[in-house]
């Protein structure tokens, strides 16, 4: 007040002072922000194990009267979440609406602590005069949290504290309006699809094994490895690939998606761990199909299988999901079966001789012989009973009475006692010859003896001959530079142990097999 308090000066010297102060310069107030807190609504939901943003809590800032820069926010959890259920908190601002989307980072914090403990988290967020915006909370949630435990942040009883650079006017309006959030992990069921006995052919890929059905509830899951166990009397040279299949739909291949694969060149109880990356929605079920590819030297009589009871499958995710496991022993004996090492028709007046030559016979019950006069719409014309002699060479002749005029071409089909057939080469004859692209003779072979390859109307080419022994393991190979027709090729095989060995002959566009009984 320049009337009743004016300014005095003071100077160096002594001046004359006319004094006209008076009370013109008006009272100036201090001036605080008005703010006003309140709780957003936010309904009660389900936060999944693995995610992450899940807003928990947004208090909504309105400014009046002055601009504030907020330097931090405080806030506590309840609910019986642990320390091992949450990874991350983090602080975004909103001017428009309580949603991640169209909001700004402000920053973040480790939240490995359990319900109670108190958050002071740094910020520097700025309002202008007369701005409103929501600061959302929110969680990333561990893959591995506990299912059924919950977290909130009570608005009521502990509501959010802002921390200003200033001293703003504060009219909290907080409540108890942001619903309990539940951790949730998904529920899965596994159980064993149910797969008839069966033979699997010697050369032959994508034989199935075992099918496990899994069946996705409350949350989505990600596959991303499958373990499992091969048991049988199988050895390490019998499988080449196990390959792992998913089929939404039926336990089939037809359908199915290959996932990956891995060498199954380990003897029975090796342990296969097959890395996976396959999602499934919530509700769903799918097939996830284990089978082998077969070696062409695999031991006949082998078997393999998965007991889905005493070894079950199992699966690993991302995430902790409830597994019920109610896997059982119905995925089927898988058998390598009947070993036939040669078929061959010879002719005479009126008659055709089919003879074929069995390695190794197991649970077989009966031959059926069939023959055509096109090479596919095969009939019956007999049928020979099995000795079920098990190893060793075991011969077998059928005298066809009334051969068709012209082609004729005879297979053999192997019936186990289930039910399960097994197809032997096929031979073509016309009257007074044999028809076959390739043949070895004698078989068997003494040991101090050659063996002959003929080559029978082959194009020509270079081909390849590799042996194996029994073990798949290779023992010979030579290249033949066929110029065309017939060609006749020895075989030593004086240092050759006594055994069954398995004949291959390959060129570009043809491949054929033969076993050759060394004795």
């Amino acid at each position: 007040n320049g009337a009743t308090d004016p300014v005095v000066f003071g100077f160096t010297t002594a001046p004359n002072i006319i004094d006209n102060q008076s009370d013109a310069s008006g009272t100036q107030a201090i001036q605080a922000a008005d703010i006003t807190l309140t709780t957003s609504a936010l309904a009660a939901a389900d936060i999944n194990q693995g995610t992450s943003n899940n807003i928990i809590y947004a208090a909504q800032m309105s400014v009046a009267t002055e601009p504030v820069v907020v330097n931090n926010i405080q806030f506590a959890f309840s609910g019986t979440q642990d320390a091992n259920d949450l990874v991350i908190i983090s602080i975004y601002f909103n001017p428009a609406a309580p949603t991640i989307a169209g909001s700004t980072l402000l920053n973040n914090s480790p939240a490995t602590f359990a319900s109670g403990h108190s958050y002071n988290i740094p910020l520097s967020s700025s309002m202008a005069i007369g701005s409103s915006g929501y600061f959302i909370i929110a969680l990333n949630v561990n893959p591995t949290a506990t299912d059924n435990n919950t977290v909130k942040i009570n608005g009521a009883t502990d509501p959010v504290v802002f921390g200003f650079t200033t001293a703003p006017n504060i009219i909290n309006n907080q409540s108890d309006a942001a619903g309990i959030k539940t951790i949730q992990a998904s529920d899965i069921s596994v159980n064993t699809s149910p797969i008839a006995a069966s033979n699997f052919q010697p050369g032959s890929s994508n034989n199935i094994v075992y099918v496990a059905q899994l069946s996705v509830a409350t949350e989505p899951v990600v596959v991303n490895d499958i373990q499992f166990t091969l048991n049988g009397t199988f050895d390490a040279d019998d499988l080449t690939i196990a390959s792992i299949y998913f089929n939404p739909s039926t336990p089939t291949i037809t359908g199915s998606t290959l996932l990956n694969n891995t060498v199954a060149t380990f003897p029975p109880g090796h342990s296969y761990n097959i890395a996976l990356s396959n999602g499934m929605v919530f509700p769903s079920v799918g097939y996830y199909i284990i089978a082998v590819n077969v070696s062409a030297t695999a031991t006949i009589g082998n078997t393999v299988q998965i007991n889905g009871a005493a070894n079950p499958v199992i699966f690993g995710f991302t995430t902790a999901p409830n597994i019920t496991n109610t896997q059982t022993d119905i995925g089927g004996i898988h058998t390598l079966p009947v070993d036939f090492i040669n078929i061959g028709a010879s002719a005479s007046t009126g008659t055709v001789e089919v003879v074929w030559t069995i390695g190794t016979e197991v649970n077989v019950d009966k031959y059926i012989i069939e023959r055509c006069g096109d090479g596919s719409s095969f009939t019956s014309i007999g049928q020979i009973k099995a000795t079920n002699a098990g190893t060793g060479i075991i011969k077998y002749t059928l005298l066809d009475m009334r051969p068709l005029a012209g082609n004729n071409f005879y297979r053999i089909s192997a019936i186990d006692k289930e039910g399960h057939v097994v197809y032997s080469p096929v031979v073509k004859i016309s009257p007074g010859k044999v028809k076959e692209n390739i043949a070895i003779y004698p078989n068997p072979v003494a040991r101090d003896r050659r063996a002959t390859l003929e080559l029978r109307d082959l194009p020509r080419e270079n081909y390849r001959v590799t042996m194996f022994n029994s073990q798949g393991q290779l023992v010979m190979q030579q290249v033949i530079q066929h110029e065309g027709g017939t060609r006749v090729q020895t075989i030593d095989v004086q240092k050759l142990p006594a055994g069954i060995y398995t004949i291959q002959v390959r060129s570009r566009n043809n491949q054929f097999l033969k076993r050759l009984l060394v004795e």
